[in-house]
């Protein structure tokens, strides 16, 4: 039996030390104190540190309140144990200015510049800047992820504070789901479905943002292959589409009732979706039993191929003025996949990736409407061209690549 090291020569665990005589203000705010005299973080925020008077901030020489309203302090006491509590206690309401501070920027700018590209015509404005909003106030979670979809939106119009609005987002979008997670715990009524409803829409919303976020959203900046984000967003829109489903009439016929409004005529003005669904359907035609001999997954691919053309058609007859026809197909499409095409995407298979960079091309139209899809097309035909490159499929990638590098979509 091998001899065990003596405890003193035993190897530490590698990790992070805990703070166990950390100052109070950093205890107070879960952080990791460096235990400096005064510590790091306490004189980078220009506050009074317990460290440099340990026992004096628990002794206080004279009642909180007598101190509080009297101006006979002595002046041979300026560092008294009450003098630093006044300290603790102005630090506290500056930290709670600050986050309020940020809430309200970020609750202007969603209300005032992040909804605009929503606000097309008057039933979508009655949407993103009333009801919606509405809903958030009565569920929290909603409101989380309204607030990250506007810092994220900051990080893009300032590059100079990207860091710090996209911290901002995140923070957000964390509180958010777990609100979420509690709130899904409960049964779907006719009360929260709404906002559910609108969470499941600005969770996909903010997937999309926080790649785009990502420098210039190629692959190199995020670690994680655009395919592979794209599917987790599908995943998501999936799993929330089918949380919703049962509460689906309630939706549409409640405060957010505007964003499905009876189709009246095609909307398809530049023909840019015509001639999308034309090449789809293509492509549909143009999968042989060949290409892939195993028939459940052949039916897998062309069932896919079949929802992205019928997205499309049915998004061309969703009227409106202004209805972003593209994009009803862009988020009706992962509600509607195969789960088992999503996998496949995911390893790899050729043909899976071909259809996905189609559907790039609704990215790519939408592009300048919205900016949370800026660099997304690119960024998926860059990896799928990378995956395909010398193989047969590469030259059913032509027609996407074109149009995605600004060729025509005729």
């Amino acid at each position: 039996m091998p001899s065990m090291q003596p405890r003193s020569t035993q190897k530490k665990r590698l990790g992070l030390t805990k703070s166990r005589n950390g100052c109070v203000r950093c205890k107070r705010r879960r952080v990791k104190c460096d235990e400096k005299v005064p510590c790091s973080a306490c004189a980078r925020h220009q506050t009074s540190c317990s460290l440099e008077q340990p026992s004096s901030m628990f002794t206080p020489s004279h009642p909180v309140e007598k101190t509080l309203g009297s101006s006979s302090t002595p002046a041979s006491t300026p560092s008294s144990g009450t003098d630093r509590l006044i300290d603790l206690l102005r630090s506290d309401l500056a930290d709670e200015s600050d986050c309020w501070v940020y809430t309200a920027e970020l609750i202007f700018h969603y209300m005032s510049v992040a909804c605009l590209p929503f606000l097309s015509n008057q039933d979508l404005a009655a949407t993103f800047q009333v009801e919606i909003p509405r809903e958030a106030v009565s569920h929290p979670f909603l409101l989380r992820f309204i607030l990250a979809f506007s810092a994220f939106h900051m990080a893009h119009l300032h590059p100079d504070k990207h860091t710090h609005y996209v911290l901002l987002a995140n923070g957000h979008q964390n509180h958010g789901l777990r609100g979420l997670r509690e709130a899904l715990g409960q049964p779907v009524t006719s009360i929260n479905c709404h906002a559910l409803y609108a969470s499941s829409m600005f969770l996909a919303l903010n997937k999309f943002a926080a790649f785009s976020s990502c420098d210039d959203g190629h692959i190199h900046d995020c670690g994680v292959s655009p395919i592979h984000r794209l599917i987790n967003i599908f995943h998501l829109m999936h799993g929330m589409s089918a949380i919703v489903s049962s509460s689906q009439d309630d939706i549409q016929m409640g405060p957010l009732a505007r964003m499905f409004a009876a189709a009246r005529q095609v909307h398809d003005l530049d023909g840019t979706l015509l001639s999308l669904a034309e090449r789809v359907h293509a492509l549909q035609l143009s999968l042989n039993p060949e290409d892939e001999p195993d028939d459940n997954i052949r039916s897998v691919l062309i069932s896919a191929v079949e929802a992205l053309g019928q997205c499309i058609a049915d998004a061309r007859l969703k009227s409106g003025e202004s209805s972003f026809a593209e994009a009803r197909a862009l988020f009706g499409w992962p509600r509607v996949v195969p789960a088992l095409f999503l996998k496949l995407g995911r390893s790899g298979h050729p043909i899976a990736l071909v259809v996905f960079a189609y559907y790039s091309c609704l990215l790519h139209f939408l592009r300048s409407t919205f900016w949370f899809f800026e660099g997304w097309a690119p960024a998926l035909i860059e990896c799928i061209m990378s995956k395909l490159e010398g193989s047969s499929w590469q030259e059913m990638m032509e027609w996407p690549a074109s149009v995605v590098a600004g060729g025509q979509v005729s």
